[in-house]
C-alpha cells in the first residue's frame, strides 16, 4: 500500500515538474495538475486516492508566491475528510507510515494558513 502512496506522488511531482521545464510558470503547472488529477472529489469511495493526490498537490504548491483561493479550499475540503482516510487505511499502512501522512496532511494545512491568497483565477 504504502509502495502504491508513493509511486502517486511520484507521479504528481513528475508530472508537475515537466510543466514547469516547459518554461511554464508556476500557476499553469498547478492548473494542469489540478486539472489532470483532481478526479476524485465527488467519489466517496475513493477517499484515499483523494486524500493523497491533495496532500501531493499541497505539498507542492505551499511555497508558491501565491495561491488561488479555490484551490486552498478544495485542499482544505479534502483535508477535513481525515478521519475517514484513517479509517480506510489503518489496516493498509503501518501505524509508523500513517503518523508519517498525518504529520504532512498537517503541515500543509499550517502552511495554507499562512501564505499569500489570491482571488483573482489569472494570477
Amino acid at each position: 500500500m504504502i509502495f502504491e502512496i508513493n509511486e502517486i506522488f511520484e507521479y504528481i511531482q513528475a508530472s508537475y515538474l515537466e510543466y514547469i521545464s516547459m518554461n511554464r510558470d508556476e500557476r499553469y503547472a498547478v492548473a494542469r495538475i489540478f486539472d489532470e488529477y483532481d478526479v476524485f472529489e465527488d467519489d466517496s469511495e475513493a477517499i484515499m486516492e483523494d486524500m493523497i493526490t491533495m496532500l501531493a498537490i499541497g505539498e507542492m504548491i505551499v511555497n508558491n508566491d501565491c495561491i488561488f483561493i479555490k484551490t486552498i479550499e478544495r485542499l482544505k475540503k479534502t483535508y477535513g475528510n481525515i478521519q475517514l482516510f484513517i479509517e480506510i487505511v489503518k489496516d493498509q499502512i503501518t501505524e509508523s507510515e500513517l503518523k508519517e501522512l498525518l504529520m504532512r496532511v498537517k503541515n500543509v494545512e499550517e502552511a495554507l494558513n499562512t501564505v499569500t491568497v489570491t482571488y483573482n483565477p489569472n494570477y
